[in-house]
C-alpha cells in the first residue's frame, strides 16, 4: 500500500467515525428533548392549565371544564357505588395567596360549615410528588332524592412555582377505605409545570 493510498483510508476512517459521533450527539440531543417533557409519559395531562397525572386504571374520565378534570370509577355498575378524583386548578393566573392561607381558610370553613354531619377527621402536611402539599380528610352527609348518603373526602392542596392545585379523593367510606391506597398511588403522580 502506497502513502497516498494509506492517507486515503486513514481520512476516511476519521469522516466516518466522526459522521457516527455526530449522529449519537444528535440522536441523543433529540431523544432528550423528547424525553425532558414531564407531562409526556403520563395517562392524563392538560398543557393549557399545566397539569397531569395518572388516574387510577379502569377509572374514567367524566369531565374538564374551565381547570378542572373528572375521575370516576363505578362499581359493579351501581351509580350510588362510585368513587371520585377531581383535580383543580385553583384561581389559575389570579392566584395571589401562598399555601398556608388556603390551608387556614379551610379551617375555617370546615368549622364553620352548614354540610350535615360535617366531621374533621384529619389533616396534616405532607408532599405531592416532592412537592409541599397540605391534606383534609373529612366526612359529611348529603341527599339526591331524599336519600342520605355519607361521603368521605381527601382534600389536598399542592403548591409548586406559585401555582395552587387541589385533588379531591371522594366516595362512600367502606369505598373510600378499600380504594384509598389507589387513589393515593395517583395523587402521588401528579405533575404541576
Amino acid at each position: 500500500m502506497d502513502r497516498m493510498e494509506k492517507k486515503t483510508k486513514i481520512l476516511s476512517a476519521v469522516v466516518v467515525v466522526a459522521v457516527l459521533v455526530i449522529s449519537g450527539v444528535l440522536f441523543f440531543v433529540v431523544f432528550q428533548e423528547k424525553n425532558s417533557d414531564p407531562l409526556s409519559n403520563l395517562g392524563y395531562s392538560n398543557r393549557e392549565e399545566g397539569f397531569g397525572f395518572n388516574p387510577p386504571a379502569g377509572w374514567k374520565l367524566s369531565g374538564e371544564m374551565a381547570g378542572v378534570v373528572y375521575f370516576n370509577y363505578t362499581i359493579n355498575g351501581n351509580t350510588s357505588e362510585n368513587l371520585g378524583l377531581t383535580v383543580y386548578n385553583h384561581a389559575g393566573a389570579s392566584y395571589k395567596q401562598n399555601l398556608s392561607y388556603y390551608v387556614n381558610q379551610t379551617l375555617i370553613e370546615l368549622a364553620n360549615s352548614t354540610l350535615e354531619n360535617n366531621s374533621l377527621i384529619s389533616h396534616n402536611e405532607r408532599t405531592v410528588n416532592g412537592m409541599n402539599a397540605y391534606e383534609f380528610v373529612f366526612t359529611h352527609d348529603y341527599h339526591i332524592n331524599q336519600t342520605k348518603y355519607e361521603v368521605k373526602i381527601k382534600y389536598v392542596y399542592v403548591e409548586k412555582n406559585g401555582r395552587l392545585f387541589g385533588i379531591e379523593y371522594s366516595g362512600r367510606p367502606d369505598l373510600y377505605d378499600e380504594y384509598e391506597p389507589i387513589a393515593e398511588q395517583s395523587i402521588n403522580t401528579l405533575v404541576i409545570i
